[in-house]
C-alpha cells in the first residue's frame, strides 16, 4: 500500500527538500509512497487548510531538521505538535531528519529517533550522496513495516443531560452510506473521513459569498441547500445535524416520502412527542 508523505521544512532549506525528493524517486516509482509538501499548493489555495489537510492525511512525516526549522513558530508549534499526537496516536511516523548542526536534542524532537545514521547531519558528511542514501534505506524499511492505525476524528457524540437520540438516528448519523473497507476497522464511520466543505452562499441572488458550512450550525437564519447528485448534500446535513445535537438544539430531519402520508405540521407535532 503507498504510503502518503508529509515533508515540512525551512523554506530557507528548500535546496535540502529537493535533493531529498531527488533520492525518493526510487520509492516513488516502486509505488510505496506520495509526496507532500506546501510547494505543491496552488495559487489561490488556502495555504493553512491545504497543510493541516496534508498533514492530517500523512502516513509518513518528515521533518528537515535545522537552526531555521527549529526557530518557526509554524513548524514546531503547530506541524511538530500535530505530528507528535499522531505518532502517539499510531496514525502516523515522526522522523527528523538532520539537515545541519543544531542543538535538536534539547527541542521536543530528541524524543525520535533521527535520521542519517547516528544523527549526523547531512552537510557533516563528507559525501551528503552517501548520507542521502543511508536515509533512503532507512526510509525504504520504516514504509515496508508501518502500519498506520485509523483513528477517529472525532469523539462519540456526548449530549447534555435533556438530548435523547435512538440507536436508529445514531446509526444513521454515523453511516457513510457507501460500503468502505480498511485492514484496521470493520466499519468506517462518517466521522473518520468527514471535512467540513466550504458553500456558495446565494443572499439575495446578486451578492455570492463563500464561507465554511460549520457556520451554518451557530448562525438562525433559513438555508435551502441545493447541488448536484452524489455532491454530499446528506453528508452535510447529518453533520449539522449533529452539531445542533452538540449544542443542545433538537433538530427535527423530515424525510420527503413521509410527506405524502401526512401534512408537515402533524409529522413536526409526532416527532417532537415521541
Amino acid at each position: 500500500m503507498t504510503k502518503k508523505v508529509f515533508i515540512s521544512y525551512a523554506h530557507k532549506d528548500e535546496a535540502f527538500r529537493e535533493e531529498l525528493e531527488d533520492h525518493l524517486s526510487m520509492l516513488k516509482r516502486d509505488k510505496l509512497i506520495s509526496v507532500w509538501h506546501d510547494r505543491k499548493i496552488d495559487a489561490g489555495d488556502k495555504w493553512k487548510n491545504d497543510i493541516d489537510e496534508n498533514l492530517e492525511s500523512a502516513d509518513i512525516i518528515l521533518f528537515l531538521i535545522s537552526s531555521k526549522f527549529l526557530g518557526s513558530e509554524y513548524c514546531m508549534d503547530i506541524e511538530v505538535a500535530r505530528a507528535i499526537e499522531k505518532e502517539k496516536e499510531g496514525s502516523a511516523k515522526l522522523i527528523p531528519i538532520i539537515i545541519r548542526p543544531v542543538d535538536w536534542e534539547s527541542s521536543d524532537l530528541s524524543q525520535f529517533q533521527a535520521l542519517p545514521k547516528d544523527a549526523l547531519a547531512i552537510t557533516s558528511w563528507s559525501n551528503q550522496d552517501e548520507a542521502w542514501v543511508d536515509v533512503t534505506k532507512k526510509l525504504r524499511s520504516i514504509m515496508t513495516q508501518f502500519v498506520p492505525n485509523i483513528v477517529p476524528v472525532q469523539n462519540e457524540l456526548k449530549f447534555s443531560d435533556n438530548i435523547r437520540v435512538s440507536e436508529s438516528t445514531l446509526e444513521w448519523l454515523n453511516s457513510t452510506e457507501i460500503s468502505f473497507s480498511h485492514r484496521s476497522v470493520d466499519t468506517v464511520k462518517l466521522d473518520d473521513v468527514f471535512v467540513w466543505p466550504d458553500l456558495l452562499l446565494d443572499q439575495d441572488v446578486k451578492e455570492i459569498e463563500i464561507i465554511e458550512s460549520k457556520k451554518l450550525a451557530s448562525q438562525k437564519g433559513r438555508y435551502f441547500l441545493t447541488g448536484e447528485e452524489q455532491q454530499g448534500k446528506t453528508t452535510l446535513l447529518k453533520a449539522l445535524y449533529k452539531q445542533a445535537l452538540l449544542n443542545s438544539v433538537i433538530p427535527i430531519y423530515i424525510d420527503a416520502r413521509d410527506l405524502k402520508k401526512s401534512d408537515l405540521k402533524s409529522l413536526v407535532d409526532t416527532d417532537l412527542h415521541q
